[in-house]
C-alpha cells in the first residue's frame, strides 16, 4: 500500500459536515450520553484481521493487505439498547464495502470475545456473533443498496434494504445508524435512508467499523469525526 498517494487522496478531499442540531439536542434531552472519539481513541479500539488502522492527518485510515478476508476495528466496551453512531466516511476504491455493526456480542453479558486466531472474515460473524451489520458502498457485491441484516437470524435476508446505492467513492459521507427502543435507522448526510423495526432487539454489544475490498482489489476508507449517543 502507497500510504503517500491515500495521504494525498485525503488531502485533496474534504467534506465539514456537523449532525443537525435539532437532532443532536433531542437525543441529549432525551437523557442520552454523548461520546466524541478522536483518531488516537479509535486507533486503541481491539482490532481483527489482515490489514491495519493508521493515522492520516487526524483521521483514521482502515485498509486491507493482500490476503485479508477483512479488517475490522471493535470499541473497547458494550453498549446498551438504544444506540446512535454518527460519524464521515469515505471508501477509497470501487471494490471497497463499508460495514458497520450494532450490538455485536457472543457472550450473555453482550461482550464480543471472538474465537482464537480470528482472522476478521465474515462468515464468523454470520454465525457466531449476534449483530446488526449495516452493509454500504456495496455496489461492488451487491445489486441493491445498502442494507442492514440482523445475524444470527434471520441472517441473509435483509430487515432493509435501499433499492440503489447513496455513497460515492472518494467523496466523504457523514453516516448515521442507530437502534432507538427497537427502531433501526440508517441516514447519510442527513437524509433518511431507510427505517425499519426490530420486535425483539438486542439489549446491547459493542460497535463495530470494518472494511473489505476484492481479491483483486483490497479495501481501504478513511473514517473520523465518530460520535456515539447511547443510554442505559
Amino acid at each position: 500500500m502507497k500510504r503517500e498517494s491515500l495521504a494525498v487522496l485525503i488531502g485533496l478531499i474534504a467534506f465539514p459536515w456537523a449532525m443537525h442540531a435539532q437532532d443532536a439536542d433531542f437525543l441529549l434531552n432525551e437523557g442520552y450520553q454523548l461520546e466524541t472519539f478522536t483518531h488516537k481513541d479509535l486507533l486503541s479500539w481491539e482490532s481483527h484481521g489482515i490489514g491495519g488502522a493508521v493515522n492520516s492527518q487526524k483521521q483514521v485510515l482502515l485498509y486491507e493487505t493482500p490476503g485479508s478476508e477483512g479488517y475490522m476495528i471493535v470499541s473497547p466496551k458494550s453498549y446498551g439498547d438504544d444506540v446512535v453512531v454518527s460519524y464521515e466516511v469515505m471508501a477509497l476504491n470501487a471494490s471497497t464495502v463499508l460495514v458497520a455493526q450494532l450490538g455485536v456480542h457472543n457472550t450473555g453479558d453482550y461482550e464480543f470475545n471472538p474465537e482464537t486466531g480470528y482472522d476478521g472474515n465474515v462468515h464468523y460473524l454470520m454465525d457466531s456473533v449476534n449483530s446488526y451489520m449495516f452493509v454500504f458502498h456495496n455496489a461492488s457485491f451487491n445489486k441493491f443498496g445498502p442494507f442492514v441484516r440482523k445475524y444470527p437470524e434471520p441472517g441473509k435476508e435483509p430487515l432493509r434494504a435501499a433499492t440503489e446505492n447513496v455513497l460515492e467513492t472518494g467523496k466523504y459521507s457523514h453516516v448515521e445508524i442507530g437502534v432507538v427502543g427497537g427502531r433501526i435507522h440508517f441516514k447519510v448526510d442527513g437524509k433518511t435512508i431507510w427505517q425499519v423495526t426490530d420486535p425483539d432487539p438486542y439489549k446491547g454489544g459493542k460497535i463495530a467499523f470494518r472494511v473489505r475490498g476484492k481479491i483483486s482489489q483490497t479495501g481501504s476508507c478513511v473514517i473520523r469525526n465518530v460520535k456515539i449517543y447511547s443510554r442505559d
